[in-house]
């Protein structure tokens, strides 16, 4: 890698990583999935200010290139994060699912309530 694309993937690293840091202090972003992004960003400055780490890793890993090892790395930083959007998603749709429940018996009850009342009058 030569030293321009050296420069402009450690400069997009770090405007990546003041983004993330940005959106989690505006609360946009979720502390748990800022810290995934925050892994990568700084995975990607040190590959960036160290370029030969990742040819000793692949060769430590037995991958033949170096880009196929980014590609393994990619794919499974791509995985958790689908893990862990699919682990919130549950997660969110059972809540839902127990708010609508308890919404639906919180209007019958509303609405016990008011035929009581009819009934008074």
């Amino acid at each position: 890698m030569n030293m321009r694309t050296q420069i402009l993937v450690v400069g997009i690293a770090l405007i990546f990583l003041a983004v993330i840091l940005q959106q989690v202090r505006k609360q946009k972003l979720g502390l748990r999935y800022a810290l995934l992004w925050i892994l990568l960003s700084v995975s990607i400055l040190v590959m960036g200010c160290f370029p030969q780490l990742i040819t000793v890793v692949s060769r430590l890993c037995g991958i033949q290139t170096p880009v196929n090892m980014l590609f393994f790395i990619g794919i499974c930083f791509l995985l958790v994060i689908i893990f862990s959007l699919s682990t919130a998603l549950s997660r969110n749709s059972e809540k839902l699912k127990r708010l609508t429940q308890e919404m639906g018996l919180l209007e019958e009850r509303l609405r016990n309530i008011q035929s009581e009342e009819d009934k008074r009058i």
